[in-house]
């Protein structure tokens, strides 16, 4: 089995040495490092209060980690791979790669190789819940387990910022155009109450069939009037709509709940 890079602490990590560490981490490729910390990298990338560079060299490396991951064959290589992200515990797999896993569920349940593994990789998400990573203030020791893998590897590049379509919202207003308002904390009620009838309205257009989470989140961001809304709030909210029983999360896909 290859030997691959793994730091434990970085989630407790105060900002300074996560600066140091990443420039290392961030260039290697998916099979050098070990799943516990990809996840732990992962989780780093959807931060908002992370510094510019490093937040940057984040997103990067998470664009990069779901390019590779959408990569590998289907077959013994992907059940391989889902075998070991298994064995990490649920709430430190991050949103961001769950749903990287969830868009490739459909083609892998297919497959007779990578098909258990699948099975068992969702089971692991809807188990628990993402948990929130928050960087320390005061620094925390860390430890390196292993270094084998060459750091050869390309950096990955800067993710684009995501571009928004120019078709006219439903008021008419030109997208482009749209005054944004101000940015406010993710956990500002304002937002959550706009996010959930948000949610409540795309599902309540899908009926049984539902959305795709990645859809749903996506579409979300798309329409907020803020500019900084996070994959984790969406998800956050559609956590509580489902603690309420007014949704549901079944392979991948939310839907309302039916009423009698």
């Amino acid at each position: 089995m290859i030997k691959r890079t793994n730091i434990t602490g970085l989630r407790t990590s105060d900002v300074t040495t996560l600066s140091v560490l990443t420039q290392d981490l961030v260039r290697k490729p998916l099979n050098a490092l070990d799943p516990h910390c990809l996840c732990d990298l992962l989780a780093l990338s959807e931060l908002e209060s992370l510094p510019g560079q490093m937040r940057r060299d984040l997103q990067g490396f998470q664009a990069q980690m779901v390019r590779e991951f959408n990569d590998l064959p289907e077959g013994a290589v992907l059940a391989d791979f889902l075998t070991e992200l298994a064995q990490v515990p649920a709430e430190k797999i991050p949103a961001c790669f769950r749903e990287a896993v969830i868009e490739r569920s459909e083609g892998a349940l297919k497959h007779i190789r990578s098909a258990p593994a699948m099975v068992t990789v969702l089971d692991c998400f809807d188990s628990a819940e993402p948990e929130l990573v928050d960087p320390a203030t005061k620094s925390q020791t860390v430890k390196v387990h292993q270094f084998d893998v060459p750091d050869s590897h390309k950096h990955p590049d800067e993710r684009k910022r995501k571009r928004r379509g120019s078709a006219p919202t439903q008021d008419g207003t030109p997208r482009a155009s749209r005054p944004k308002l101000p940015t406010k904390s993710a956990r500002d009620p304002e937002r959550a109450v706009w996010l959930r009838q948000q949610v409540i309205q795309r599902l309540s257009s899908y009926g049984s069939s539902g959305l795709k989470q990645a859809v749903l989140v996506a579409g979300c961001q798309r329409q907020a009037p803020w500019d900084d809304v996070s994959p984790s709030e969406v998800l956050r909210v559609l956590r509580g709509l489902k603690d309420e029983n007014k949704v549901k999360l079944s392979v991948g896909r939310w839907a309302m709940v039916a009423r009698w």
